[in-house]
């Protein structure tokens, strides 16, 4: 990887950025229909970094860490996370949810009930700020707030 430098630029949380990968690539495994995407792994991380020049080496390793380690944090849940967004979601199916919102849904829950260091509503704050990066729009943001405030509500 050559060496990147900083310019002049408004930057994105490093956290968020991770947080933003992660759902990126979670979404494209949902739509490969498969858990492991090894063979393409290394041109998906190619592809994200090279979509942020602005963003220094040891930046984009950081924020490659933090975003592998909310994919392996999610990975296995899945299922667990799909019921439970379908228990909340009364009379949606969840295949009528975007896939986008549905990857958005399920990192936020892990956040919710996994990660000690992350208040509930910081995690759905900024499920809600992928959502506006990534969603389909402003119905998105107010179901995805929707569940994960009721999610949020149990766990506490």
């Amino acid at each position: 990887m050559t060496e990147r430098k900083n310019r002049n630029r408004k930057p994105m949380p490093m956290r968020r950025l991770g947080r933003q990968w992660a759902i990126q690539y979670l979404y494209r495994q949902d739509l490969g229909g498969t858990q492991d995407l090894s063979s393409q792994e290394d041109l998906f991380w190619q592809q994200v970094t090279e979509s942020h020049p602005d963003l220094t080496d040891k930046e984009v390793k950081k924020i490659q860490h933090h975003a592998e380690s909310l994919i392996t944090g999610v990975q296995p849940n899945i299922e667990v996370y799909d019921k439970l967004i379908q228990e909340t979601a009364k009379n949606w199916d969840l295949d009528r949810i975007a896939t986008i919102d549905r990857n958005i849904l399920r990192l936020a829950i892990f956040e919710i009930r996994s990660l000690e260091d992350v208040p509930s509503a910081v995690a759905i704050d900024e499920a809600l700020e992928l959502s506006k990066i990534l969603g389909e729009g402003e119905e998105s943001r107010s179901f995805i707030n929707g569940i994960l405030d009721r999610i949020a509500n149990q766990s506490s």
